[in-house]
């Protein structure tokens, strides 16, 4: 008895491992064909692939749909694929069905599902989640304004190179909103985010100069010149994360 368990068991698991190759190959097609801009090719070839069930295909395709790639911008569309790739812990999308959440794309304006949304993204490092998250703690979105709390999520979104919370961190040394003042580390913040070419940081800069020494100016420019950001951004980038992600004014 224990014996035929086992054998179904490892049946089971052999069974998985071939599925898994098997989709495997036809994934990295549909990715190759969506970074070489071939996205009516792309959009066929992911089909498949979202209706038996894998979730970075059902991701992809909401991709598509929000940005017309391949197909017609549907908006509609873009949130049942997003939804059943959430669902199966598709962070990417959780991320894309909160954003619909926030201003209403596809889908009713509702804050309290856009923080769970991107509070379960966040939380597997999704750069725009976290930065997200930033936005709605700091202007009280849904949510107890909480300058603290937002300064902890961009630090996490501006440890992945992400330029808003970068500008904006540095915006927060830069008042002493949620962190100490500390003007050397709102220059160095701006220093990251204007590498860019963000004019917002670049202008910040010019100002900020005139408030350091020059050995705190040389102490921001060695750290900045050393730093490095901890991931690498998914072949399908947010390119609408802007919609929500804002520069903190000054």
């Amino acid at each position: 008895m224990f014996t035929r368990t086992l054998q179904r068991l490892f049946l089971a698991i052999s069974l998985c491992c071939l599925v898994a190759t098997a989709n495997a190959a036809p994934f990295d097609d549909a990715k190759a064909a969506y970074i070489k801009g071939d996205y009516a090719q792309a959009f066929k070839l992911f089909v498949p692939l979202a209706v038996e069930g894998n979730s970075s295909s059902q991701n992809a395709l909401g991709f598509m749909y929000v940005q017309g790639l391949g197909v017609t911008r549907n908006y509609q569309e873009a949130v049942k694929w997003h939804s059943l790739a959430a669902a199966q812990g598709n962070a990417s999308s959780q991320y894309s069905l909160g954003l619909a959440h926030f201003i209403g794309r596809g889908v009713s304006i509702d804050y309290q599902k856009t923080l769970k949304l991107y509070r379960l993204a966040a939380s597997q490092g999704d750069v725009d989640a976290q930065s997200g998250l930033g936005v709605m703690y700091d202007q009280g979105i849904g949510v107890t304004q909480d300058f603290a709390e937002a300064v902890k999520w961009w630090r996490l979104a501006a440890a992945q190179g992400n330029v808003i919370a970068q500008f904006n961190l540095g915006v927060m040394h830069h008042r002493g909103t949620g962190v100490s003042k500390d003007y050397e580390q709102a220059y160095f913040w701006w220093l990251l985010s204007s590498k860019s070419g963000d004019q917002d940081s670049i202008n910040s800069l010019s100002y900020m100069e005139k408030k350091l020494t020059l050995e705190q100016r040389e102490n921001a420019l060695a750290a900045a010149a050393r730093w490095s950001p901890v991931r690498k951004s998914h072949f399908l980038r947010n390119v609408d994360a802007g919609t929500m992600n804002q520069h903190l004014l000054q």
